[in-house]
Parts: C-alpha cells; structure tokens; sequence
C-alpha cells in the first residue's frame, strides 16, 4: 500500500526489496533486514540501479534480534526465510514480528510447508535436510499452526507446489 513501512525479514539479494519499493510509493519506506553483508551488498546495488526512489534502508541484523522499535511496521514479509530459523526459534521470532507491527499490520509468509501427515516428497526433502543442512537449509514448517499460535488472525492462505514441494503463501495480520 502507498505510504506504508514494509520490513522484510531475510532480504537476500533484495529482489522483493525491489517490487515492495516500486509499490510504496512517495511516503513508505521498505527495510530490508538479513545477516549477509555480501547479500545485503547485491541488494544495494539492485536497488540503487533500479528503483524509481531511495525509498529503501538496509540494515545487516539476526533477523531473530532486529534492531527496531515496536508498533513501527504496517508489514512484515518472509520469503523462504522462516523455515530457516530452528524450531525452538519459530515461536519467538513471531513474538518479535507481532511486537514490530502496528496494531492491525500484516505479516506475509511464503514457506515450504509442513502438511499433516507429510507425503512421500516431503519426508524425502527432510531426510535430506537432516543429512546436508547446509546444503538443504529450508525446512518444512507447519506456517499456519505456528501464525495462528502467535495470535496472528489468518486472512488468507494459499497452498502452491514447487518442484513437487508444498509452499504456503499466506497472509495474517495482528489483531489491534
């Protein structure tokens, strides 16, 4: 939405750092947050060459500790960066997100997902991240049970497949 403060936790190479400040407008600002100053390093570059206006501010943080006050976002949007936090993390870096929000702010998810019970290419997938994590490194996670559980009321939720994986999109928002 014009004129809103978007907060994208695990910004990479800032290609929704791109699409998010295109569509802001004069008035919003979009802040890329991720712990990769060589990511951060492509997003800056990306940014600078191609968005209409500077209206983007990137900051290399542990998106689990961001540096931000609370009540300051309109949105918060991952893009297969949940999954990558450990499971006793999920919880608490939902905590920090619904903090970061203003009352009535949305958070956005795009995450493998985790369904019950796990088909054939989803417990394939785990053996694998169980056997190279860094390699491997998402995760399926169960996104709408964890944003339901941090109080985040779920406006939409889509299940898509890519590469036969199950992926949530979903979109919920902190109650005021």
């Amino acid at each position: 939405q014009p004129a809103q403060r978007i907060l994208e936790i695990g910004a990479g190479t800032g290609r929704a750092l791109l699409y998010l400040s295109q569509h802001v407008g004069p008035g919003g600002v979009v802040v890329g947050l991720d712990l990769s100053g060589g990511m951060l390093g492509v997003a800056q570059r990306r940014l600078h060459n191609k968005a209409g206006h500077p209206n983007f501010i990137l900051i290399q943080a542990d998106g689990f500790y961001p540096p931000l006050a609370n009540d300051l976002f309109d949105a918060v949007f991952f893009s297969f960066t949940l999954e990558l936090f450990d499971t006793p993390e999920l919880t608490p870096i939902l905590d920090r997100c619904h903090r970061l929000l203003k009352p009535n702010g949305r958070i956005q998810v795009v995450a493998l997902a985790r369904p019950k019970p796990p088909g054939l290419v989803v417990r394939i997938y785990e053996f694998f991240h169980r056997l190279l994590p860094t390699l491997v490194d998402c995760r399926p996670i169960p996104t709408l049970t964890l944003l339901s559980q941090a109080g985040f009321v779920i406006r939409s939720s889509n299940r898509i497949s890519m590469w036969g994986l199950p992926v949530d999109v979903i979109c919920a928002q902190r109650p005021s």
